[in-house]
């Protein structure tokens, strides 16, 4: 056997302990040892004599406590832990006993892994992917689960993965181990194929004919190197493989892939994780956008009035209790008489017992002029509205909106015009129809003013005035006149004068304040949602402890992994926020058609709102269990079962 060629491996001085229990046990104990390039060597020994922390030391897997290693000519004894993962993407390829595939993953996506953190495109890993399992024999398997192999095709696809960026030195921790006789001679066939390739090739093993097919055995008792035997094999004289890989710079597309794939491997965890924030984030969205639809309904029905009606009503006591009986028919003909006023009306309301001849309930009942429908903007649907006559004699002539229509006349297919109504004991006749107004509750009907104070009730007071202006009169200007006036003649507590606009901004700054309230509740079910997914992915770091071993062996820097959880746990949030805002959605249209007294006005912004939150929760709640994945020891990591 010639040792021509440079050195692969070099250790110089070796030594390893741990302390269990404040006590040190040293498992490796200066261990000097070259192998050169496109050496066949094996390491034997029995159980617990270091084998396995010297192949971890080889691996850059771990770190001795002195000594140095050498890979190449380049010593790894001062690096960091992310320049000990770029040697092993450009060095080192692992073979496990337990082949050490991720079981969600398909053998070509378990073969791609240590591409995926390096410099490699998607579509230049998925060819030599390809091409390694065809030269495996595995060409037809490449979307099966690990399970769906044998374990000899699961040790073929492990190998094919420690081939995948070109490494020089292949590490093989007992091969043949947990494979029958069979598949383990083709196994070391398939070992002894890439040594004559030029391959660096390690095997650990305490089978004794497993060793005997190298060309040196390394015999290790005790954390020393006792003995080294060669075997008689043809020299081989090939130069080192050195990839050309680089470590790849992050990659948002990968990171996303990687975290999809991983998340379609945990459905349930995933969608356990996300529950909370789908929760949240609907809460977030429903809630504004039931107080949004409310704004806007409200502004919308005070708008249709115009930006020129003026409403006069009685003050309030101490006790927040109105001064009825302050306003009169006087104050209507005084407010007739100023210039600027167009039409003024005044109505009187009571809740009263009314009756049709089929239904009976309680309604509100109002007296009105005629003028009060156009300053409220109530159309006539059918019939008319009250005549000059019919104000002047006080008839029993009543106007309905709809949904008193509905409530009383359920039945009638046609016009209600001259339908009889029982009002306060009497008969009421039916001369219009109206649209429904502002104030709607169990329905309204309204009757002539004059009626009303002569035949319902005598005693009743003014409950307000309005007053509309003329189109060319400001309209603050003329509220401040008409308020000066009704002070004077009433005292100035005991008279409010409001505008439409006045109305409009105290709804709009009520409506915000509200919906700040509503958001920062909902925003605590965020948290909580927040703090499930921080609870789940900290669980998912444990349970996943063996895969972050696995894909730190492959290559993966401890940048890597935090990137990769931190975006699991963001994509976690994120498709939580989607269905968050879809199921919003969805109940938008399902109120919509079942409950039409209730509106949602779903927007842009909350809805980019709340993919922002998703995401912000996302990288907050997730960096802890991201963190804590990213620290973990390799070594331990891919021991744990």
């Amino acid at each position: 056997m010639s040792n021509d060629l440079p050195a692969a491996i070099c250790l110089k001085s070796i030594r390893k302990e741990y302390v269990i229990n404040n006590v040190s046990n040293t498992v490796l104990a200066d261990i000097n040892l070259t192998i050169h390039q496109g050496e066949m060597v094996a390491i034997v020994g029995p159980s617990g004599s270091g084998k396995s922390t010297l192949m971890n030391i080889i691996g850059c897997l771990d770190k001795p406590d002195a000594g140095r290693l050498t890979l190449f000519d380049r010593d790894t004894a001062e690096i960091s832990h992310d320049r000990l993962a770029e040697c092993r993407q450009k060095y080192i390829g692992f073979i496990f006993q337990r082949y050490q595939l991720l079981p969600w993953l398909s053998v070509i996506d378990n073969v791609m892994m240590p591409a995926r953190y390096t410099t490699q495109t998607h579509q230049q890993a998925l060819i030599r992917a390809r091409m390694l399992m065809a030269r495996l024999g595995m060409a037809d398997k490449l979307s099966y689960l690990p399970n769906q192999l044998s374990g000899g095709q699961q040790q073929r696809t492990g190998i094919a993965r420690a081939l995948m960026n070109g490494a020089p030195i292949i590490l093989a921790d007992e091969p043949t181990g947990a494979l029958d006789r069979q598949n383990g001679q083709e196994v070391m066939a398939l070992l002894k194929e890439l040594h004559r390739e030029g391959h660096t090739i390690v095997v650990v093993t305490h089978d004794a004919e497993i060793a005997a097919q190298t060309q040196r055995q390394i015999h290790l008792e005790d954390g020393k190197i006792v003995c080294q035997h060669t075997t008689d094999m043809p020299d081989v004289s090939l130069p080192a493989l050195l990839t050309q890989v680089q470590c790849a710079r992050f990659r948002l597309r990968d990171a996303i892939f990687t975290a999809w794939l991983a998340l379609m491997g945990h459905r349930v965890r995933a969608f356990l994780s996300m529950l909370g924030i789908i929760i949240g984030i609907m809460s977030v969205v429903n809630t504004v956008a039931i107080g949004e639809g409310a704004r806007q309904k409200v502004l919308n029905d005070i708008a249709r009035l115009g930006a020129h009606k003026i409403e006069i009503q009685p003050g309030v006591d101490t006790r927040g209790n109105p001064l009825y009986g302050i306003l009169s028919a006087d104050d209507l003909r005084y407010l007739k008489s100023l210039p600027f006023v167009t039409e003024v009306s005044a109505f009187v309301s009571q809740h009263m017992a009314v009756a049709s001849l089929k239904k009976a309930g309680v309604m509100g009942v109002r007296g009105v002029g005629r003028e009060w429908f156009a300053l409220n903007n109530q159309h006539i649907l059918s019939g008319n509205l009250f005549s000059l006559f019919e104000q002047s004699s006080a008839a029993q002539a009543v106007i309905i909106d709809e949904i008193a229509r509905q409530k009383l006349f359920p039945d009638a297919s046609g016009d209600v015009i001259g339908q009889l109504i029982n009002i306060g004991g009497s008969l009421w006749r039916v001369t219009g129809l109206v649209s429904n107004g502002l104030v709607t509750g169990e329905g309204q009907l309204y009757v002539p003013f004059t009626s009303f104070m002569e035949r319902i009730s005598p005693s009743a007071t003014v409950s307000q005035i309005d007053v509309h202006v003329a189109e060319n009169v400001d309209e603050t200007d003329a509220s401040r006149q008409i308020a000066v006036a009704m002070k004077a003649r009433h005292g100035a507590g005991n008279i409010q004068v409001k505008t439409n606009q006045q109305v409009l901004k105290a709804v709009s700054n009520a409506s915000q304040s509200l919906n700040l309230l509503i958001t920062a509740i909902a925003c605590i079910s965020l948290f909580v949602g927040g703090i499930g997914v921080m609870n789940v992915m900290l669980v998912s770091v444990s349970e996943r402890t063996r895969e972050i071993g696995i894909r730190l062996a492959v290559g993966a820097t401890r940048h890597d992994i935090l990137r990769q959880f931190l975006t699991e746990s963001v994509v976690i949030c994120l498709l939580g926020g989607a269905l968050g805002v879809l199921l919003s959605l969805l109940t938008s249209l399902a109120i919509g058609m079942f409950a039409t007294t209730i509106v949602m006005k779903i927007g842009l912004l909350p809805v980019l709102g709340a993919f922002a939150i998703s995401t912000l929760t996302g990288l907050v709640f997730g960096f802890f269990p991201a963190r804590n994945a990213a620290k973990l020891n390799p070594v331990e990591a891919i021991a744990r079962e």
